[in-house]
């Protein structure tokens, strides 16, 4: 199980595991991406200012030197955006340190001791497209599972971990936007068949909450992984998700997950949200409702297939990402074209659909086209 614990799980590429020496990396990247917009009521006119098209340059370095881990990334954009019969132009750069980070070996006091001060990527769930204990990163991009546009970005905190033959603890603390703090104790155990972990938790402003996770590989072409969050006090809540990997030696690799999200919106709630898009709200009452449709949904039920296959130069994969109350589907695919071993051509899709009262009809976005070519040194 060694090998489950090792994978960053959604941010695998940007934080290798094993590496005790020095080491730096990168790569640049360009692309040339669009956007099509739906006829949704929470964007008319594009009162959003959604751009419709947009050149993107890309660089990222990042790597490891004694005890420390860095990463930055660098980016310049030129978009257009057309809003009603406006058309806008705009050029940005910013630069980004997405991870700076110093560990600490405490062993001589303790065997399996240590401390890690910064910036850095951490995660606590195994999943990868639903992520209940994903309180110290992003959601992930249903194109960029692996994040391998290098989008990922850490928090600040400390962490002071121990790990023995199998058993494992870390109590962390972090600190996010707005001066806003969490506490995780979190232990962790590897038996013969399954990796097992539990944890409290006690985050700015609300009560402890308390989470769990399990993954297992009882096959070779076969693994599986659950876990699920219990939020306390009044505004308590569930959050869960399970899901299995199949990876046949002749047939494509298939990922299902299934995911519970108890501060999604009940049938109700949504029903209402959609009487008032639907109502001459003002502009920025209009932006509101729009800010509480994530790009991964609102809701209660969803359901994640993913395909995947490996020909030759090609990485292809694609699937769908459903909401189960309204039967409404996010489809995303993405090719990768491996031009030599540093270099590769990459086209990724996503569209929404979903009939006219689904969640998915409310989204301003109806589809996003993105051609990049990719190259690392």
């Amino acid at each position: 199980m060694k090998g489950l614990q090792c994978l960053p799980l959604a941010f695998a590429v940007a934080a290798p595991c094993a590496a005790s020496e020095d080491w730096t990396g990168g790569f640049a990247l360009g692309a040339q991406e669009r956007t099509i917009l739906g006829d949704s009521p929470l964007n008319r006119d594009n009162f959003l200012a959604i751009p419709g098209t947009g050149t993107r340059a890309v660089g990222l370095l990042e790597g490891r030197l004694q005890d420390v881990t860095w990463r930055v990334r660098t980016e310049a954009l030129r978009t257009e955006t057309q809003q009603t019969d406006a058309r806008d132009v705009h050029t940005h750069g910013k630069v980004t340190l997405q991870e700076l980070n110093r560990v600490f070996d405490l062993s001589e006091a303790v065997d399996g001791l240590s401390l890690s001060l910064g910036k850095r990527l951490y995660s606590l769930d195994p999943s990868y497209i639903n992520q209940p204990l994903g309180f110290l990163q992003k959601r992930t991009d249903l194109s960029d599972p692996l994040d391998t546009l290098g989008n990922a970005e850490g928090i600040p905190m400390a962490v002071l971990g121990w790990s023995g033959a199998r058993a494992s603890a870390a109590a962390l603390h972090a600190r996010q936007a707005g001066g806003r703090v969490q506490s995780i104790l979190k232990l962790g155990y590897e038996f013969d068949a399954a990796s097992v972990s539990v944890l409290v938790r006690r985050a700015h402003g609300a009560h402890a909450g308390v989470g769990a996770t399990v993954s297992s590989a009882p096959a070779n072409a076969l693994s599986w992984y659950a876990s699920a969050y219990r939020n306390g006090g009044d505004a308590a809540y569930t959050r869960a998700t399970a899901g299995v990997i199949l990876t046949p030696r002749l047939l494509p690799k298939l990922q299902l997950e299934y995911s519970y999200n108890g501060q999604g919106m009940a049938d109700a709630e949504y029903d209402a949200l959609r009487v008032q898009a639907e109502s001459m709200l003002p502009p920025y009452a209009l932006a509101q409702l729009a800010a509480r449709l994530p790009s991964l949904g609102a809701r209660q039920h969803y359901a994640s297939v993913t395909l995947s296959q490996t020909a030759g130069s090609w990485d292809i994969s694609g699937g769908a990402y459903m909401g189960l109350e309204d039967k409404s589907k996010v489809w995303h695919g993405q090719a990768d074209f491996a031009i030599n071993a540093r270099t590769h051509l990459m086209l990724s899709m996503m569209r929404q659909q979903g009939a006219a009262d689904s969640e998915r009809a409310l989204s301003p976005v109806k589809e996003t086209l993105a051609l990049r070519l990719r190259h690392a040194f």
